[in-house]
């Protein structure tokens, strides 16, 4: 069955309440995955999952909790917990961009070195990554997909 990454998530219920604000629903969203959690992430997951289904064609479209369990703890993303949220710019009525930093499991500061062969010179450190959280009719969700590490 081909897929698509413009399939739309679907939901029976609405959001928690307890994440009613950008910031809060990002924190959710990183913590609940960091958890596994997956079935209450996807409330808050607005990026998509052409990645996921690109990575799991053996697991069904459908079955996306197990989709980002592959994701988690098998492709490559990295479901860390927030260190600590540097800059919020509000991007518009529904949009919040968030700079960030995240912690590794024992809470130090996550850092993702230089990739595949690279020197630091041409794929530097990072130490801070850039979130969009946006609001829709079903609540705040996470535009970005969480870290990758190869």
């Amino acid at each position: 069955m081909a897929t698509s990454g413009l399939i739309e998530p679907t939901y029976s219920v609405a959001l928690p309440e307890k994440a009613n604000t950008p910031e809060l629903a990002f924190n959710e969203y990183f913590s609940l995955l960091n958890e596994g959690n997956y079935k209450e992430a996807m409330y808050y997951h607005g990026a998509g999952y052409e990645t996921l289904y690109a990575w799991n064609g053996g697991v069904s479209p459908a079955d996306r909790i197990t989709l980002f369990k592959n994701g988690c703890e098998m492709n490559g993303w990295q479901c860390l917990k927030v260190k600590k949220i540097l800059k919020t710019e509000k991007i518009s009525d529904t949009e919040t961009k968030f700079t960030v930093q995240f912690q590794n499991n024992d809470g130090s500061l996550f850092e993702r070195g230089p990739c595949c062969g690279s020197t630091e010179e041409q794929d530097p450190t990072q130490r801070e990554f850039t979130y969009n959280v946006k609001k829709t009719k079903n609540g705040f969700m996470v535009m970005n997909e969480p870290l990758y590490v190869p």
